[in-house]
Order: C-alpha cells, then sequence, then structure tokens
C-alpha cells in the first residue's frame, strides 16, 4: 500500500479541508451598525459580488466561518454609502484582530493569523521601495509635461532598480515561506505584470504542492505559461483583430518589419502619456523599416477613436472593444498597461516592456 501510494503521489490532487476563522473588531467613531466584509477575486483583483456583515455593538464586532485556503477579503462601512478600505486582508485559519477608524477607513489595522501576520511583515520591507517608486512616477509626469529627457531617462532607471529590488525580496519570501498561500499572493501581486518565464518558473518550484494548488498558486502557472509564449526570441502569439474601420488585420502582415505590438486604452493615463514617446519612435524609424500596431483594451468604441485622434496616432489600430476580457490580453499575459513587444521581420520578440526613450535607443540599435 506504502509503495502504490508512492507511485500515486505525484498525480493526487490537493484537497484542503476548510479552515476555522474568526474576526474580532474594534470600531472607533461608530458605536452601532454594520461591517461588511467584501471577498475579493483572485483573478481580477476587484471584489467578487460576495458579501457579509457583522453587527457592531458597542464598537465591537465578532465574525465568523470557514474558508476553503487563506482568502482575501475588503472591509467596508456604511456611513451614507458603502466604503471598502482600500488594505486587503486575509482570512485564515485563527482570529483576525482589527482596528478600524471610522474616519479613516483606509487605515485598518490588523493582525494575528498567519497569513495577515506575514503579509504585514512582507509589506513593511517593501514599503521603501514602493515609496521610491510612486516618487518617481510622479517626477517622471512633471518631468514629461516638461519634455525633460535628461530627467525621464534617469527616472526610468530608478523604476528598472526597483523592479530589480522587489524581485529579489519576493524571492527571499517564497524561499523562506514554500508552504504559505500568502507567498504565491505576493508573487501574483507584484512579480505577473510582466510575466517571466524566467523568474517565474523557479518560484512556482519552490511553492509546496498545496499552494500551487491554491487560486493564486494556478494565477502563477498561467502567467509562467505566458512568459514562456511572449519570451525574448520566442515566435510573437498570432492574432486578427478588427481596426477602426472593421476591417480584419493580422499579425502576419507585418513579416518583414520591426513592428511594436502596443497594448494601451484610452483611460490609461500612463499609455497616453507614452503615446508621444512611440509617436517619436515611429516617424523617427518608419522609414528604415519599423511599424507600430496598437492593440486598445478599451470597450467604447467613442473613447477609443477621440483617443487616437488626439493624440494623433497615424499607424494601424485594433480592437475587438472587449476590453479586460479581450482574447489577446490573456494569450500575452497581460496584467497592467502600457505595454509593448518589439517583434523582428521574422515575428520573433527582440525586447518587452520598453518605455520611454527606451525604444528609440533600441531601435537606434538595429536600424542605425
Amino acid at each position: 500500500m506504502g509503495f502504490l501510494f508512492a507511485l500515486l503521489a505525484p498525480f493526487l490532487v490537493y484537497a484542503p479541508a476548510d479552515l476555522p476563522f474568526s474576526v474580532q473588531g474594534t470600531v472607533r467613531g461608530i458605536s452601532a451598525g454594520y461591517v461588511y466584509f467584501g471577498y475579493m477575486d483572485a483573478v481580477t483583483g476587484r471584489l467578487s459580488g460576495r458579501m457579509d456583515s457583522a453587527r457592531i455593538t458597542n464598537g465591537k464586532f465578532l465574525y465568523t466561518g470557514t474558508v476553503p485556503e487563506p482568502t482575501q477579503i475588503s472591509i467596508g462601512l456604511r456611513n451614507g454609502r458603502l466604503r471598502f478600505s482600500s488594505p486587503l486582508l486575509f482570512l485564515d485559519k485563527g482570529t483576525l484582530t482589527i482596528d478600524i477608524d471610522a474616519n479613516k477607513p483606509a487605515e485598518i489595522q490588523a493582525k494575528g493569523n498567519a497569513s495577515q501576520d506575514q503579509l504585514n511583515a512582507f509589506n513593511d520591507r517593501f514599503d521603501p521601495i514602493l515609496k521610491r517608486g510612486n516618487a518617481a512616477y510622479g517626477a517622471r509626469l512633471r518631468a514629461v509635461n516638461r519634455h525633460n529627457k535628461r530627467a525621464i531617462d534617469s527616472l526610468d532607471n530608478v523604476f528598472i532598480e526597483c523592479r530589480l529590488a522587489t524581485v529579489e525580496l519576493v524571492k527571499q519570501e517564497v524561499q523562506a515561506h514554500p508552504n504559505s498561500t500568502v507567498s504565491a499572493f505576493i508573487v501574483t501581486r507584484h512579480l505577473v505584470t510582466i510575466p517571466d518565464a524566467e523568474v517565474l518558473q523557479p518560484l512556482y518550484n519552490q511553492l509546496s504542492v498545496q499552494v500551487r494548488s491554491s487560486v493564486y498558486g494556478k494565477i502563477i502557472l498561467k502567467a509562467v505559461e505566458a512568459g514562456d509564449r511572449t519570451a525574448i526570441g520566442a515566435k510573437a502569439p498570432a492574432f486578427v483583430l478588427p481596426d477602426i474601420a472593421h476591417k480584419k488585420v493580422s499579425l502576419d502582415a507585418y513579416k518583414g518589419k520591426y513592428t511594436l505590438i502596443d497594448f494601451w486604452a484610452s483611460w490609461c493615463g500612463p499609455c497616453r502619456a507614452e503615446n508621444p514617446n512611440v509617436l517619436e519612435a515611429y516617424k523617427r524609424f518608419h522609414k528604415k523599416g519599423f511599424d507600430v500596431l496598437s492593440i486598445s483594451l478599451d470597450d467604447n468604441r467613442g473613447n477609443w477613436i477621440k483617443a487616437v485622434n488626439e493624440d494623433k496616432l497615424p499607424w494601424t489600430q485594433v480592437s475587438d472593444l472587449k476590453g479586460s476580457a479581450s482574447p489577446v490580453k490573456n494569450v500575452y499575459g497581460i496584467k497592467s498597461i502600457p505595454m509593448n513587444y518589439l517583434l523582428d521581420r521574422e515575428g520573433k520578440i527582440v525586447a518587452r516592456n520598453l518605455r520611454g526613450a527606451q525604444l528609440t535607443q533600441k531601435l537606434a540599435e538595429i536600424l542605425p
């Protein structure tokens, strides 16, 4: 029997038992009412639609239940309208203790269960990187408005440094806690935005079988697969999408040119800020064999066309107007925009996520 189990073990699917939890909380500023618990959709990062509540009595509340695995929630208070907190909390086996100031619902203090305590400790270490990146983002927007290319290039280097520091910090977290679902969550939150199989595959391999079977483990696996499809040297996944005039456009038609596949949307501020950089590269290198094919993740045709006209984009624009549900978005593993892929004349990916002056610098190397 033991020998047979050893043979079958690699093929068994982990089936966790439900985890009993309790949430004990204090609400300052409200003596009575309700606290609302919005369950998060791990894939979209938004509220899933499932909601529970607990009565506030004398400024205190208690919420109990079970979850199949450590699960993200957001806390809400009704004060004229239902407001959910920005910090994401984890339900897990054991007791989560929460302190809420009704006048500052985004400043929730939570601790007590293993998942939340691990996330708190990681966030404390990540906070300096986050603050540096946010400061650089604000400074870059100001530099773009001033057309200060030297400052833009310098700040782009800061983003690269922050990315490398984040990768290293997440690696340390997975190595220290391979049996924790929160480790997988941290990977999905910080490293699947630009799916890189070389980074993600070793992290996925380090996670336990139980964690790989979690919703976050499955997200990482999909990101690994997308990273393989869009790795440097890989042939870019083919697609056919309608342009503004409803004409079908195939990526295959761009063979023989260096082509930038540019994912963007009219509502995306950073995308609109990058459009002038892409336009500059297009004007400089188009006659040398460079082209751009923009894929909009809009779901409103009018907004899409208006943005194209406002930004004076002369190259072909395509979209299925399905927004975040666009199949091509999933094929390329797009988690945030702007995102782009530079293809060679054979349709192979030679660079990804080129921002600011990086695109013109890369094109100057290959199309002098």
